[in-house]
């Protein structure tokens, strides 16, 4: 690999920063078409605490919605206790007070009827609205679900407690006339939309839960039927009924549970549920949710008519309660002026027109780590097989964006409106020529949606968490003319539900929590009163800021063969904080594995191959992977041209292929600039020496080089003698350096080049340089200096030819060289 290329590499590795989860996204991208349900239910059979890493279920398949298999590894579930809150009704004195009816705990005390609302406000919320979302570590027969983290709460399975697996999306698209829903709750599972979305959420459609949640009380049978008659009193709670309709259903349960306290029927508001319909023909009480502030009558609030309204007690015209709305009074069969005469007056014939509407559903108060449904409108009474069943409260829609959110959709979790009279739109007839003379039934209870999210929300995502409107008695006659016209009625229409609640984890979407309208009544007797004693609920508890969903920050990071590092987690410190309570925990597998370490940061073994550890939060939903990658050693790949090198040579400077800026290093002897390699051959002494070239890069390595360094070779020679003479015989050199080599001189010499045997007869004397030339690996000259001499003049003389004895003794004249004998 390049430099450069590895380099950018690296640089990638080491900076890039992965929010990636392998589970989240694990259903891809989905566009949603037509109206679909996409979640899968299951129940508690076993109560689960706080450290357990298993629940017992119902049955843990949960395949069908959103999902083609069976529930596996890393897929998502919601744990929701629905209910479990305890209520204030005594049924200890049952057979004193006649053993049909029950009363408030302060009635003990001698205090009933100062706060008759009491009765069946919650005492104890109990395991009711606590959720925790945990992830799937794998299943086990039929009923068993093992989990990732413990639990960190407490579930009581009396208490309702639904299993809903949970879609997880990459990204979700909901085009406009299109839909995710839920099934409605039916006591053990239903009720909530759960949806995760990794990436990002396109809604133009709608998400909805309405009226989805807690059930309406069911029409009770015809109270003409032989076995009794109702009390003078209406009762608050009662297993008969004939004291009243059906109540709603709310965090303290519905049938089993109100049975248990024989208090199926009656006008009292068990917990945020709608109170039945009091005898004869009252109206339904809606439900609740969630409400902070103000304070609890269970008697609604009176919309317009004031003075009207104060008729039924001085300054009520102008009250407020928090909660649900009560329902309308009982039946009046003789036409009164209701600006003049007030309810409970024997002048309106029937059952004086009391004030017997079930009463409004209790308000929660808000608790952060709890979401209840919306609670069910309470039953209108009826006499006539024609009264209206109370509307379901909304359900939950649960949602975690961690991309963005777009889009002009909707989610919803409305609670429903109560039921109209002759909700079968039955026309009078010869047998029947009154329809509708019933009670109406009370609205359910606005849902709850809690939005966990990193980015805003736009406004122009709305979010409809309004209570139901109260049903309507719609009454109408059969009259044939020229018959005198029916006498007509009135009766209770239903009150309406209050508003849910709604939380967010950033925005500003546009957000309605109101409740919803009262019902009225068309009877002829009431044309300046329509409400007829219906009155609203209140709004719910709109934009309590949620945590907001969160990513796990972790860097993938590089290192060399056979290192270790230290990893580490944080939680983000702006938008979307891991919760402080969250231990990190460290995975070798995306699901399932082995722990291999807790808390922030996590050291790894001595890794020789690229690894991926995984490192999530318990309690928490995923894992996020980590990866370290396993960089190649450095290339430290260099060379050097020529070897091997004579000690007279030019210094040479080797060529680095590898990663440049590492040092180099020899054998002794070898004199190397340790920066750049180049070799001083004249300071060093010949020999054959290894150079090491070691990288400084992310990886070092390290390579060599033989390198060799000879000495010039020996071009030493000689001669005999510095001077010859032609005549002499031709002089041969001696060479005692490096034979091979050639012989040269300057001109004049006759020479053999191989041999350096001089001619001398062939040469013209003088003085010459002869240079022997070596041809070994490190050619080498020396010289030597030659004379060639000319044969020396040797002529002389004497005076005569010839001398006698007697002469004197003649001496030679030389006329050559001197010096001779």
């Amino acid at each position: 690999m390049k430099l450069p290329k590895r380099i950018a590499l690296a640089i990638l590795l080491l900076l890039c920063t992965y929010s990636a989860n392998a589970q989240r996204g694990k259903e891809g991208d989905v566009t949603i078409s037509g109206n679909v349900t996409v979640n899968t239910f299951t129940f508690l059979t076993a109560d689960a605490a706080v450290g357990a890493t298993s629940i017992q279920v119902n049955n843990n398949t949960m395949s069908g919605g959103a999902f083609a298999s069976n529930l596996a590894p890393g897929d998502l579930i919601l744990i929701i206790q629905m209910q479990g809150a305890s209520m204030d009704i005594n049924t200890t004195p049952v057979v004193s007070w006649g053993g049909n009816y029950t009363v408030p705990n302060d009635y003990i005390s001698g205090t009933f009827g100062a706060n008759p609302h009491y009765w069946g406000q919650f005492t104890n919320y109990g395991q009711s609205g606590i959720y925790e979302r945990v992830e799937v570590l794998s299943v086990s027969g039929g009923t068993t679900i093992n989990l990732n983290c413990a639990l960190s709460k407490n579930f009581v399975a009396n208490g309702h407690v639904q299993v809903v697996r949970i879609p997880r999306y990459n990204n979700l698209t909901i085009p406009a006339g299109n839909s995710i829903t839920t099934t409605n709750w039916n006591g053990n599972n239903g009720g909530v939309v759960a949806i995760e979305v990794n990436g990002n959420l396109s809604l133009n459609g709608t998400i909805t839960a309405t009226g989805n949640g807690f059930r309406g009380g069911a029409l009770d049978p015809d109270s003409y039927t032989a076995g009794g008659t109702p009390t003078s009193i209406r009762v608050l709670g009662s297993f008969d009924n004939w004291e009243g309709s059906e109540k709603g259903e709310g965090i303290g349960g519905f049938y089993t549970e109100y049975d248990a306290l024989f208090s199926r029927y009656g006008i009292g508001a068990p917990a945020n549920a709608g109170g039945g319909g009091g005898y004869q023909n009252s109206g339904g009480g809606g439900g609740c949710n969630v409400v902070v502030g103000g304070s609890y009558t269970g008697k609604g609030n009176p919309q317009g008519f004031a003075a009207v309204w104060d008729l039924e007690s001085a300054g009520f015209g102008g009250s407020t309660s928090s909660g649900g709305g009560r329902g309308g009074y009982a039946i009046s069969d003789v036409d009164q002026n209701e600006l003049v005469t007030g309810p409970a007056n024997a002048a309106w014939g029937g059952d004086d027109r009391k004030v017997t509407g079930g009463f409004g559903g209790h308000p929660l108060p808000f608790v952060a780590d709890r979401l209840f449904a919306g609670g069910g409108g309470g039953a209108g009474d009826q006499d006539s097989d024609e009264g209206g069943a109370g509307g379901s409260g909304g359900g939950i829609v649960m949602i975690q964006v961690y991309g963005t959110t777009t889009g002009s959709g909707l989610i919803e979790a409305r609670g429903a409106a109560g039921q109209n009279t002759n909700p079968n739109n039955l026309a009078p007839s010869g047998g029947t020529p009154r329809r509708g003379v019933d009670g109406a039934g009370g609205g359910g209870g606005g849902g709850s949606v809690s939005i966990e999210n990193i980015s805003a929300i736009p406004s122009s995502i709305t979010i409809d968490v309004s209570g139901g409107d109260g049903g309507d008695q719609n009454i109408t006659l059969l009259n044939v003319s020229p018959l005198p016209p029916l006498a007509t009625e009135a009766g209770g229409p239903g009150g309406s539900g209050g508003g849910g609640l709604i939380r967010v984890g950033s925005g500003a979407p546009t957000k309605i929590a109101a409740a919803g309208v009262p019902g009225t009544t068309n009877s002829s007797h009431m044309v300046n009163f329509p409400p007829n004693g219906a009155t609203a609920g209140s709004d719910g508890f709109c934009c309590y800021p949620n945590n907001p969903t969160y990513n796990i920050l972790t860097t993938d990071q590089s290192i060399c063969s056979g290192a270790s590092i230290t990893l580490t987690a944080t939680r983000p410190s702006v938008g979307s904080p891991v919760p402080s309570t969250a231990t990190f925990v460290w995975w070798d597998a995306m699901v399932g594995g082995t722990q291999v370490g807790t808390g922030s940061s996590f050291t790894t073994p001595a890794l020789t191959s690229t690894t991926t550890y995984w490192v999530g939060t318990c309690p928490g939903t995923f894992r996020t992977p980590v990866t370290v990658t396993i960089l190649p050693p450095d290339d430290a790949s260099f060379s050097y041209a020529g070897s091997p090198y004579c000690s007279n040579g030019t210094d040479p400077t080797p060529t680095v292929t590898g990663l440049a800026g590492g040092t180099f290093s020899s054998t002794a002897g070898l004199s190397i600039n340790a920066s750049t390699g180049t070799i001083d051959l004249s300071a060093s002494t010949p020999g054959t020496y290894t150079v090491t070239y070691t990288t400084s890069g992310p990886c070092p390595n390290s390579s060599t080089q033989s390198i060799t360094i000879n000495s010039v070779d020996d071009a030493t020679f000689s001669y005999a003698s510095p001077t010859y003479c032609i005549s002499e015989p031709d002089p041969t050199p001696t060479i005692t350096g490096l034979a091979g080599g050639t012989f040269s001189s300057t001109a004049g010499l006759s020479i053999n080049a191989s041999t350096g045997v001089v001619d001398l007869s062939a040469s013209t004397p003088g003085g010459y340089t002869i240079t022997y030339t070596t041809a070994g690996p490190c050619p080498n000259s020396s010289t030597f200096t030659l004379t060639v001499t000319t044969l020396e003049d040797a002529s002389f003389n004497y005076s005569a030819a010839s001398y006698c004895i007697a002469d004197v003794d003649p001496t030679p004249t030389i006329t050559g060289v001197s010096g001779g004998t």
